[in-house]
C-alpha cells in the first residue's frame, strides 16, 4: 500500500519520481462518478473521490482515485496518474505463466470476456506452478493468498 501515514493536509505516499516514500501535500479533492465495464460489457457508474497531491520533495503531482473498485481499503485508493509501473522482471516469471499472461494482454482491449477467461487460465497456471492442486480456482487462490502469493482481494473476489 502506498500510504504510510496521513493527516488532512499531508500524506506520506510513494513518489514516482523520488522513488521513495515522501511527504505529499493534498492540493484538491473532487467527488465524481467512475465508469466501469462488467464482464458482460455493461457500463455502470460508481461514486469515487479523486485526490491531487504534490510531492514536497520534487514538486511532481500525483492523482489518486478512491472507489470500491480502486483499493477501497486505503485512505486515498490507487494512483491513477502517473500510471503505476509494474515491478517484475519477465526473467523471474515461469515461462508458462508469462506466456499465458502475454496472451491475455493481447486481447484485453478487444474482448473483455476473452481477457477474463485468459486471466483465469493464468491464475490456474500460477497455482499449479506453486504446487497447489485444489479442486476449484477459488480454493487455490485462497491458499495462494495465505502464502502471500496473490493479494487477498483476488482470492475474495473468486468466492
Amino acid at each position: 500500500m502506498d500510504i504510510m501515514d496521513c493527516t488532512k493536509e499531508n500524506a506520506r505516499l510513494a513518489c514516482h519520481r523520488c522513488r521513495s516514500v515522501t511527504v505529499h501535500s493534498l492540493l484538491h479533492t473532487e467527488q465524481s462518478d467512475v465508469d466501469y465495464r462488467d464482464t458482460d460489457g455493461i457500463v455502470d457508474y460508481e461514486g469515487g473521490v479523486y485526490s491531487l497531491f504534490r510531492c514536497k520533495g520534487c514538486g511532481q503531482v500525483a492523482l489518486y482515485l478512491w472507489s470500491s473498485f480502486h483499493d477501497p481499503g486505503s485512505e486515498f485508493g490507487e494512483r491513477v496518474y502517473p500510471v503505476a509501473e509494474r515491478h517484475f522482471s519477465a526473467a523471474d516469471v515461469p515461462a508458462l505463466v508469462l506466456d499465458a499472461y502475454q496472451e491475455a494482454e493481447k486481447v484485453k482491449n478487444h474482448s473483455i470476456v476473452a481477457y477474463v477467461v485468459m486471466v483465469r487460465r493464468t491464475l490456474e497456471i500460477i497455482a499449479h506452478d506453486q504446487g497447489i492442486s485444489e479442486r476449484s480456482l477459488a480454493r487455490s487462490l485462497a491458499v495462494l493468498s495465505g502464502r502471500q502469493g496473490v493479494p487477498k482481494f483476488i482470492s475474495e473476489a473468486a468466492t
